[in-house]
């Protein structure tokens, strides 16, 4: 093997005249040994057989093909011979190592193999190779080419050893059928894509996309192979489908298929981005493709822009999961002219998950705005198709829109956390069982309505921020079960809408909740379409503003129960009550405070509870129920439980009592009042803490409507209080059906 001298390599890529940036036609180089101004020779062959001029005379293009041994000045010289440049220390010393050029062969392979043998050596490609028959390139050869360099001929070449040298054009020609076994190799060295894969077969290979690949036919990428994209511009082109099995690294962000491409596969990634489809991302422009495309190819799309769509989005699978950086910044926005899938109420649909046949679980929208930006009427932001189970909204912001979401027919275990609702209509709409189990949490909602269509159970609004009118509204005929509204604050606005508003429904508790009516809400909980409602509690809420009635209930309702409420502010009293033969009212105190419900006419318990402590100066404190005559003869009973503190020895005997009275036709006076009984304060000064007054009850024959009254007058003197919790009993013959009203 031959010892080869090094190619002068900013000669060959042409020189160009540094005081006008044109290449050096004719131009002149001297070279000497480095320091001196001895000439040093350089040759036009790497074996340096044949010496070249000096100068050196470059061509029209500034370029020369010579060879150098040694360290070196240059000398740059134009066709008049100025002196343009002066190079020291360029250092083309002799390659000690065993490097041997393909033309030294005749440019024949087969005999270059065989004389460098087991030896460790360098294979200059520096010609174009033609191979007549399959040939390998052993693991001691390593191939470098230069430029011009190519093999040719349509047989196997396999290299098994190193490849170095221009890995930017390509080293095959588009018969050679490659076989290599590097663990790093750019497609630019191949004639095609194809012939990329074909090359790097099942080996675990990084293909780096530093070009652009047109597709000629459907190709698939093994899990042996990762792409990597090293360019920012579009890394496939043509209208096939590639399949990508393998991984995918380097530049994320940028294009890598053109919208003619069909991208398909189980990649090794963990997320795409609709920029690698070509999306703009500004939200003006019709990214509708490009998200679409990136919804298709993967489980998991991130997006990190806003983007405009004119039609529905879709995916059918499990799993999915549709991020965003944020919901400001990370956005789906209708265009004019959108179109497309329709829910149930016929609004159009940005995204529409599910097929409504097939079982889907764990599907995950997050941190994604949904904005209607240009005013689209009729949208619908997310479609939950029929049977998407354990699936969740976290973190979006829905704005301008008709609804929501909506979850659809047999939907479970869904979760709706932590999201913002902004001008929408409907918050959502959960239908035909596709509430059940579903829990609304820790949401903003600036007014539009949660609605519950119909037959689902397990609902939980719980710890949710409502206010412009946010409300919650049932109307199906086949109800729903075993709801909790519970932890939430309602901000009405509105003077003839509810807060909760409620059809057909069993079990329902609403519980822990902040009413405040602005001081125009006419009713805060209506359950007035509950023909057939069943064991509903409203407990433990605070209700501030509120017009005509806190809890307002129909016929039916059985086993309502209302209890430990704190009703701070009403307005004004009722002067056209829901129904008066149906209307429960608690007083307390003078007329102008007046605190009251409406329900229906099954009432069979009435718990009332004082809450604040009875202390010298009081007034009269009643507490009426009106009756239906209609119902027939009733039954009255009454206990009282007394609590005394430390200081209630003080009490005057005798001047505190308990009266029940009862007057007909709807009219109470103390002179018409039948007493069934007064009882004295036992107030000695051994009196106990507490104190039991049972055994009070009178029946009472029914033929009209009726006043129901319980009066507590106490005079109390010195620092003492007490506490009096009274149960009143009201059992009709002939219904058996309970309401519980515990007023605090």
């Amino acid at each position: 093997m031959a010892i080869i001298a090094k190619q002068v390599d900013f000669l060959l890529n042409g020189y160009k005249d540094p005081t006008t940036g044109a290449l050096l036609n004719g131009g002149k180089v001297k070279t000497y040994l480095d320091g001196t101004t001895t000439l040093s020779s350089v040759w036009t062959d790497r074996g340096k057989t044949s010496d070249a001029t000096n100068p050196i005379i470059l061509d029209s293009a500034g370029r020369a093909e010579v060879y150098a041994d040694g360290v070196y000045k240059f000398e740059i010289y134009d066709a008049s011979d100025n002196l343009l440049e002066t190079i020291n220390g360029l250092d083309y010393s002799i390659i000690t190592e065993n490097k041997i050029s393909i033309g030294d062969y005749g440019g024949n392979l087969a005999a270059a193999i065989a004389d460098i043998g087991l030896s460790e050596a360098t294979l200059l490609i520096d010609q174009i190779v033609t191979i007549t028959a399959d040939a390998t390139v052993p693991s001691n050869i390593s191939l470098e080419k230069t430029r011009g360099g190519m093999f040719t001929g349509a047989f196997t070449l396999t290299i098994n050893g190193g490849m170095t040298g221009d890995m930017d054009s390509a080293w095959f020609d588009v018969n050679v059928i490659p076989a290599i076994s590097q663990v790093e190799l750019p497609v630019s060295i191949f004639y095609s894509f194809h012939q990329a894969l074909v090359g790097i077969g099942s080996n675990h290979t990084e293909l780096t996309l530093n070009q652009l690949s047109t597709l000629t036919q459907d190709e698939t990428v093994l899990t042996t192979t990762n792409l990597k994209k090293s360019i920012t511009s579009t890394a496939f082109t043509g209208a096939y489908t590639l399949t990508i099995n393998g991984g995918m690294t380097g530049d994320m962000f940028s294009q890598w298929f053109d919208s003619s491409v069909t991208v398909a596969g189980s990649p090794k990634i963990t997320e795409v981005y609709p920029e690698m489809f070509g999306a703009k991302g500004d939200g003006v422009t019709n990214d509708t493709i490009a998200v679409q495309s990136s919804i298709d190819f993967f489980s998991k799309v991130v997006l990190k822009n806003s983007y405009g769509i004119i039609t529905t989005l879709t995916k059918d699978v499990s799993g999915f999961k549709l991020f965003g950086v944020n919901e400001q910044e990370s956005s789906i926005i209708p265009l004019a002219g959108f179109s497309g899938d329709v829910d149930s109420d016929g609004n159009f649909i940005l995204l529409n998950l599910g097929n409504g046949t097939v079982s889907r679980y764990f599907n995950e929208i997050r941190n994604i705005g949904f904005k209607n930006s240009n005013s689209i009427p009729n949208i619908t932001a997310i479609y939950f198709n029929r049977v998407n189970n354990q699936s969740k909204i976290v973190h979006c912001n829905f704005k301008g829109l008709e609804r929501g979401f909506e979850f659809i027919n047999l939907s479970l275990a869904n979760i709706v956390y932590a999201n913002k609702f902004r001008s929408c209509v409907d918050i959502c709409r959960l239908t035909g069982n596709a509430g059940n189990s579903t829990i609304i949490s820790f949401n903003y909602l600036a007014g539009g309505r949660i609605y519950l269509n119909d037959s689902m159970t397990g609902v939980e609004i719980i710890n949710n921020v409502g206010d412009s009118g946010a409300y919650v509204f049932s109307d199906g005929s086949s109800g729903i079960r075993g709801t909790l509204i519970s932890g939430n604050r309602f901000e009405s606005n509105d003077v003839s809408q509810p807060s909760i508003e409620l059809g057909f429904n069993r079990t329902t508790r609403i519980d822990s909740n902040f009413f405040t009516g602005s001081g125009i809400q006419e009713i805060a909980i209506d359950l007035v379409s509950s023909a057939t409602g069943q064991n509903a509690s409203i407990t433990n809420n605070s209700f501030e503003g509120i017009v005509t009635s806190f809890v307002r209930s129909a016929l039916l309702n059985n086993k309502l129960s209302v209890f430990n409420n704190k009703y701070n502010t009403l307005d004004i009293a009722p002067t056209t009550p829901y129904d008066t033969n149906r209307l429960l009212t608690t007083t307390e105190g003078t007329a102008s405070s007046d605190k009251f419900l409406q329900v229906g006419d099954d009432i069979r318990y009435v718990s009332k509870r004082i809450s604040t402590f009875l202390s010298g100066g009081l007034s009269e404190s009643v507490f009426t129920l009106t009756t239906d005559g209609t119902r027939g003869n009733y039954s009255v009973a009454v206990k009282v439980h007394l609590s005394f503190d430390a200081n209630s020895t003080a009490v005057a005997v005798g001047n505190a009592k308990y009266s029940f009275c009862v007057a007909h036709n709807n009219i109470f006076s103390p002179t018409n009042s039948s007493i069934i009984t007064t009882e004295a304060l036992n107030t000695a000064a051994n009196a106990p803490t507490t104190r039991d007054i049972t055994g009070l009850t009178a029946s009472i024959a029914n033929t009209t409507d009726s006043v129901l009254t319980f009066s507590l007058n106490p005079t109390l003197v010195g620092v003492g209080s007490v506490e009096a919790i009274v149960e009143i009993t009201v059992s009709y013959a002939q219904y058996a059906k309970d309401i519980v009203i515990d007023v605090v």
